[in-house]
């Protein structure tokens, strides 16, 4: 009897770790997918085609920079 439920315990126990390593690797493609994604919104590029489209912002030009002298 004491085999049978070892034996039990043991499925028991590696049916766990199957869905605990399934899970895992849903997570690292999860991961990898928000790595991309991060690298794409951090573009240069994408982000000055934003300032200057959304914001309308733009690059001083020389005459209207200002130095400062700090004491």
């Amino acid at each position: 009897m004491a085999v049978v439920q070892v034996t039990h315990f043991s499925r028991q126990e590696l049916m766990k770790q199957d869905k605990l390593l399934q899970q895992r690797d849903e997570f690292d493609l999860e991961w990898r997918y928000l790595l991309v994604e991060q690298e794409f919104y951090a573009q240069h590029a994408r982000i000055e085609e934003i300032a200057s489209k959304k914001l309308q912002m733009k690059r001083p030009d020389s005459k209207d920079e200002q130095v400062v002298m700090l004491p």
